[in-house]
């Protein structure tokens, strides 16, 4: 699914680039590496952590915890850092990208709202 997402903002970026300028671009980039943070995630929870359980259960219960809030008993590497950063990357560039949207009138001012807004609130 983050790859689809990281498919369709482009597209959505690449239709409006030259009205967005920088706002847009740096919107993009943000949103954008947050996709790829999120696709990184999902990777390693689908094909890492079953075959890790075994062996490693604690790391696995660290990872699984992570955007739960619960603190891991193990060192889990730059993860911990990636998942609150991966959440100001979402915001930060929806946002950004919402705005350059807007501003830009390529699509729907509702289209651009509901961006910008959504990613602030979710």
């Amino acid at each position: 699914m983050s790859l689809f997402n990281l498919i369709g903002i482009t597209g959505f970026y690449i239709s409006q680039a030259k009205e967005t300028r920088w706002l847009g671009l740096v919107g993009f980039l943000l949103f954008n590496l947050f996709w790829l943070i999120s696709i990184i995630f999902s990777f390693i929870e689908a094909f890492v952590l079953p075959l890790l359980t075994s062996d490693a259960e604690k790391f696995v219960e660290g990872m699984v915890g992570l955007f739960g809030g619960t603190v891991s008993e193990v060192h889990l590497g730059i993860f911990p850092i990636l998942a609150p950063l991966a959440g100001v990357l979402y915001m930060l560039g929806g946002l950004l990208l919402g705005i350059a949207t807007l501003r830009a009138r390529v699509f729907p001012r509702l289209a651009a709202i509901l961006l910008a807004f959504a990613s602030v609130v979710t």
